[in-house]
C-alpha cells in the first residue's frame, strides 16, 4: 500500500524514521489512502480527503475521521478556503520533537 513515491514525499517533508513498519500495518487501508494523498504538503479540500478514503467502498465521509487518525504522527493544519466561506482546506505537517 505505501510505496517508494510515497515514502519519499515523506521524507522530503521531515518525516524520516515518523512511521515504522509497525505504524504502517496498524493504519486501515482507507487511512492509507488519507495519507497517499496528504503527503504531498499541500492543502487539500475535505472532498478530496473524503474521497480518497472511499477508494476502497468506504463511506466517504469516514475521511475527515482517518485525518483525524493521523494525528498520532502529524500535524493538522487547517485554513479557510476563501473569506466569508464555510469551508476549510487541510494539510499535514510532522510534528516536530519537543526540545529538551
Amino acid at each position: 500500500m505505501v510505496d517508494a513515491a510515497m515514502l519519499q514525499k515523506i521524507k522530503s517533508l521531515g518525516g524520516e524514521g515518523v512511521l515504522t513498519e509497525k505504524d504502517i500495518q496498524e493504519l486501515k487501508d482507507a487511512t492509507l489512502c488519507v495519507l497517499a494523498l496528504m503527503a504531498d504538503g499541500g492543502w487539500h479540500k475535505p472532498s478530496e480527503i473524503c474521497f480518497a478514503a472511499g477508494q476502497y467502498r468506504r463511506e466517504a465521509r469516514e475521511g475527515l475521521r482517518r485525518l483525524r487518525e493521523l494525528r498520532r504522527f502529524f500535524e493538522v493544519d487547517k485554513m479557510r478556503a476563501s473569506l466569508g466561506t464555510r469551508e476549510w482546506l487541510y494539510r499535514l505537517k510532522f510534528k516536530t520533537p519537543a526540545n529538551g
